[in-house]
């Protein structure tokens, strides 16, 4: 009987072993062969980050991707070459294309715009394709259009050009009271599931001279030039206090000087490995090993991105990309002069 239970007790401890190792995400490196091209192929637990090179012929590709623990997986099954541009096809992870442009790893996605026909004009903004909830502010009214709603709502008695004092907040879109002048004590939230107006009226007096800093849970933090003051704001309960001088950095509240503040260009920030940035009006994918050069179109403006996907402007059009197409969405005549003013909920 002592066996026996020596000999069940010795199972369990190998079969717990082989669970740990083979089951449990780990970091790895791990190096194959497909079609001549040598692999390595490294997974950072940590970050959920997997790094490829690619070599054959003396030639290098690298690409990072993220993605979930796929044990000691080969995720590349397949590798077609056409002159520079090689087209990997993976098992797990998402495909990519690789364009080798030179010897500094500088690489660009091969990717084909497809024509798209429009499908409707509402207010002079032709739309081909809808992926999300649009607001697109026209100077006198918000233009909301989605793939089932095609609104107008007006909140203000004049045309206004600039609405610095807006923001995206949970499903809410917020936005200072412009029929006031200098100064306001209100905000207008409209509740982008049903479009619904609420006023947040505010115990203190803000100048328009403010900028937002950032949302961290319920709460929006504004800073006044003016006043020289920083304000938490929750506006489904209409509060607002008045905030030490501090920054949201990698969601960790830091002190910030005053004088940081007034230069108006603070914002929380949080650090992430893959992101979208303009550089010479070429729109960037930065990944921790490269930097991808995403389309030949000339990009004036970045409307909203995360680590996969990004809304951009190109002349008068608003497009999307993710790591695998670019769509076409809308064209409207004033966004080569002013493009800054569209909000995107998903």
């Amino acid at each position: 009987m002592k066996k026996l239970r020596l000999l069940i007790f010795s199972f369990l401890l190998i079969f717990l072993s082989f669970t740990i190792f083979y089951f449990i995400p780990k970091s790895y490196e791990l190096k194959y062969t497909v079609k001549g091209y040598n692999i390595i192929q490294t997974f950072n637990n940590k970050k959920k980050l997997y790094i490829f090179k690619i070599k054959k012929d003396n030639v290098e590709y690298l690409y990072s991707v993220s993605g979930k623990y796929y044990q000691n997986h080969k995720q590349i099954k397949n590798i077609e070459q056409k002159d520079n541009i090689i087209n990997v096809t993976n098992n797990n992870l998402q495909n990519f294309y690789i364009n080798k442009e030179n010897d500094n790893y500088y690489t660009s996605y091969y990717i084909t715009i497809p024509e798209d026909k429009k499908k409707y004009t509402f207010d002079n903004i032709d739309v081909y394709n809808i992926n999300a909830n649009f607001y697109i502010w026209n100077y006198s009214q918000f233009i909301n259009i989605n793939t089932k709603t095609k609104k107008k709502i007006k909140l203000f008695d004049n045309d206004i050009y600039n609405i610095d004092l807006c923001t995206n907040f949970k499903d809410y879109l917020l936005i200072a009271d412009y029929n006031s002048k200098y100064k306001f004590n209100k905000f207008y939230l409209i509740n982008t599931k049903n479009n619904k107006v609420k006023e947040t009226q505010l115990d203190k007096e803000v100048y328009f001279n403010s900028y937002f800093l950032g949302t961290y849970k319920k709460y929006i933090y504004l800073y006044d030039m003016q006043t020289k003051i920083e304000y938490k704001i929750n506006p489904l309960k209409n509060t607002i206090y008045k905030n030490r001088y501090e920054i949201l950095s990698n969601n960790k509240f830091e002190k910030i000087s005053v004088n940081k503040l007034n230069k108006g260009n603070v914002s929380f920030k949080k650090e992430i490995d893959f992101y979208y940035e303009l550089n010479d009006n070429k729109l960037i994918y930065v990944t921790p090993i490269n930097k991808i050069n995403v389309t030949s179109l000339k990009v004036s403006n970045i409307i909203f991105s995360n680590d996969n996907e990004c809304y951009f402007i190109s002349d008068d059009t608003l497009y999307y990309v993710n790591k695998d197409k670019i769509i076409k969405l809308m064209t409207y005549s004033e966004w080569k002069f002013n493009n800054g003013y569209i909000y995107i909920f998903k």
